[in-house]
C-alpha cells in the first residue's frame, strides 16, 4: 500500500556548495491498485523520511520472520572521486568515502527510521541489498574498493514497536547487526592482470545470491570480473560464527 523512493540528498539551495552533504531523504507515497488503475500520491502524514546520513542510494523491502514490514535503506555516505595525477600517462580514478555509511531501517507502517546499523567509511554501492533466500543476511558492495559489506538481519526482529529514537545496532548499547564493516570487510582479490590499484582500486557494483542461499556473486567494475563466494548459513549461526568463516572466497571469473 505504500511506495518508498530513495532521493539521495534533499537540497533547498540555501547553501548550494553543500548540496551533496544535506540530509538524505526517502519519499513516501500512497500506492493504490484497487481500482485497476494505479493511484499514487504523496503520503498525507509522512511524505518524507529523513535518513541518519547522507546519500541514501537504494531501498530494499524486507519482512521479518514475525511479519513486520521494513524498508532497508542503503545510506552510502558522501563519496568523492579520486583526482587524476596529470604527471602520469594513466588516468587514475576510484571512489573515496568522505562520510560514514549505514543501513537505516524504516518501519513501513510508522514511516520513520527505527534503527540504524553504522558501517563506517565504506562508500556503500548503489544497488539493492542482496538478501539471502532465508532472510538472514543482507550484503552489498562498495564504490571504493574490492569488498563486501553487510548486516545480520536477525536483530531486526527484536526491535521495539515504536522506539523514541533510532536504535543503533553496533553493539555499543545492545544488539550488534554489523557483519562486514569498516575494519572488517570481506575482501575480494584483484584480477592478476587487471589495472593497478592507483588507476582503479575496485568498485563492487552489484551482489546477488543463488536460489539455494549457498553462494554469493559480486561484480567488479574495475576488473570486469564476477567473484563467487561460498556461504554457509545452516544451523542458525551466531553473528560470531558468520564472521568467523561462514563466508569463503571461491573463484574470480573474468567476464570482460
Amino acid at each position: 500500500g505504500r511506495l518508498f523512493v530513495s532521493m539521495s540528498n534533499l537540497n533547498d539551495d540555501s547553501v548550494p556548495s553543500r548540496a551533496q552533504y544535506l540530509p538524505g531523504g526517502v519519499l513516501v507515497y500512497g500506492f493504490d491498485l484497487s481500482s485497476g488503475v494505479p493511484v499514487v500520491s504523496p503520503d498525507a502524514a509522512v511524505p518524507v523520511v529523513t535518513t541518519t546520513g547522507f546519500n541514501p542510494t537504494h531501498v530494499t523491502a524486507y519482512r521479518t520472520p514475525s511479519g513486520r514490514d521494513l524498508v532497508l535503506v542503503t545510506v552510502s555516505g558522501a563519496i568523492w572521486l579520486r583526482a587524476d595525477d596529470p604527471g602520469t600517462g594513466d588516468i587514475e580514478s576510484g571512489g573515496v568515502a568522505l562520510t560514514p555509511a549505514s543501513i537505516d531501517v524504516i518501519d513501513a507502517q510508522l514511516r520513520r527510521v527505527i534503527a540504524t546499523v553504522p558501517l563506517g567509511l565504506v562508500a556503500l554501492s548503489f544497488d539493492r541489498l542482496a538478501i539471502d533466500p532465508s532472510g538472514r543476511v543482507a550484503l552489498t558492495g562498495t564504490a571504493a574498493g574490492r569488498a563486501l559489506y553487510g548486516i545480520d538481519l536477525a536483530p531486526l526482529d527484536a526491535l521495539p514497536a515504536a522506539p523514541t529514537a533510532p536504535v543503533v545496532l553496533d553493539g555499543s548499547g545492545g544488539a550488534d547487526a554489523r557483519l562486514f564493516y569498516e575494519g572488517f570487510p570481506f575482501t575480494i582479490p584483484p584480477r592478476p592482470d587487471g589495472p593497478p590499484a592507483g588507476v582503479c582500486g575496485g568498485y563492487v557494483v552489484s551482489v546477488a545470491w543463488n536460489t539455494a542461499g549457498t553462494r554469493v556473486y559480486a561484480s567488479d567494475f574495475c576488473d570486469g570480473t564476477l567473484a563467487s563466494v561460498d556461504a554457509d548459513l545452516s544451523g542458525s549461526p551466531t553473528l560470531a560464527q558468520l564472521r568467523a568463516g561462514r563466508f569463503r572466497f571461491r573463484a574470480l571469473d573474468p567476464v570482460v
